[in-house]
């Protein structure tokens, strides 16, 4: 690390039943962490005292960062099949925002308060969404045994239903819908299994009735 050559630096890791912190020294600008991932984890990197740190995946392999210590966020990270094609997926979508021309939407909106550019920024961020999951969809079906296909299933399955989760899972290979991650989102499917109930399941369940307003009801306010 750059701009820091003692101090110390913290790892903070995010599970089920909360975050667990790992530290190590900072001496002459390096630091070593050694930990055990049984799957890769999404991680906090900061060096103590800084407000900015600096967000990735840790996995079981060997892991170089380089940045300087007051705007880590930028830091260089080397090694993990994780990150990689997480940079890979941001690369396909990360132009996705000028191609809709939320840039220049929100600039003008910014300048003007103008509801009508809102409308037409909602409208752009619809099919940019619509976009970006047809992406999701295409990446985990492309590269259905790599772990980041069963992080973008996780990230779609919120809102969906028992079923199109289960759809989405069923794309990946049978080794990853066995790991710990999925099998979570695996749990959370069969719970909206006994909540998915649709309207219909009740109107069906009930016969036709015809109601009739009974005029000679005078109302609460009699």
């Amino acid at each position: 690390l750059e701009g820091i050559t003692e101090g110390k630096i913290v790892l903070t890791q995010f599970m089920e039943e909360g975050a667990e912190a790992d530290s190590a020294d900072i001496v002459d600008g390096h630091f070593v962490l050694e930990a055990n991932f049984p799957e890769p984890t999404h991680v906090m990197l900061m060096v103590e005292d800084k407000q900015i740190p600096i967000y990735f995946y840790a996995e079981n392999a060997a892991m170089t960062i380089t940045g300087h210590a007051d705007t880590l966020y930028r830091a260089k990270i080397v090694g993990g099949e994780v990150n990689d094609d997480e940079r890979m997926f941001r690369d396909q979508t990360g132009g996705l925002y000028t191609k809709y021309g939320l840039d220049s939407l929100y600039k003008v909106y910014n300048e003007t308060k103008n509801d009508e550019i809102m409308v037409e920024i909602n409208a752009a961020r619809e099919k940019m969404d619509i976009e970006i999951e047809q992406i999701e969809k295409d990446s985990i079906k492309e590269n259905s045994g790599a772990f980041y296909s069963a992080i973008l299933a996780k990230q779609m399955s919120f809102g969906l239903s028992a079923e199109e989760i289960g759809d989405i899972i069923s794309q990946l290979d049978p080794e990853l819908q066995e790991s710990d991650l999925i099998q979570g989102v695996a749990d959370e499917m069969e719970m909206l299994k006994q909540t998915d109930v649709s309207v219909g399941s009740f109107t069906n369940a009930v016969a036709d009735v015809s109601y009739m307003v009974d005029e000679s009801y005078p109302g609460d306010a009699h």
